[in-house]
């Protein structure tokens, strides 16, 4: 499966219609049940992340439902930049290759 496929399936699988919290219990689960394909998914987010395309921001929205706003103490909404998106998501790979390396390293 190509990058871009696998990363639009981690998207969907994790993300899409869940919270934080949720997405992290998924992916544990993923971990647990189907490691090598957790892989997949940690190396396709790596690949993007390296070379993200332009429309970043459409694709995590429309597959993974992630929207990523500021709120100002006057209750205005604006949406983070890509530069933002990629920060999130940068922090987001690290947890969950964190969470990865927990979990393979523990079954050994």
């Amino acid at each position: 499966m190509d990058t871009n496929n696998q990363f639009i399936k981690f998207l969907k699988e994790i993300w899409k219609d869940n919270t934080p919290e949720e997405a992290v219990n998924l992916w544990k689960w993923r971990i647990n049940n189907y490691p090598e394909v957790a892989k997949g998914f940690l190396d396709s987010i790596q690949h993007i992340l390296n070379s993200p395309p332009d429309n970043f921001i459409e694709i995590v929205r429309e597959n993974g439902w992630i929207y990523l706003d500021h709120e100002d103490s006057e209750g205005n909404i604006t949406s983070f930049s890509s530069e933002e998106y990629l920060e999130w998501f940068h922090k987001m790979n690290d947890q969950f290759k964190k969470i990865y390396e927990e979990i393979v390293s523990a079954r050994k």
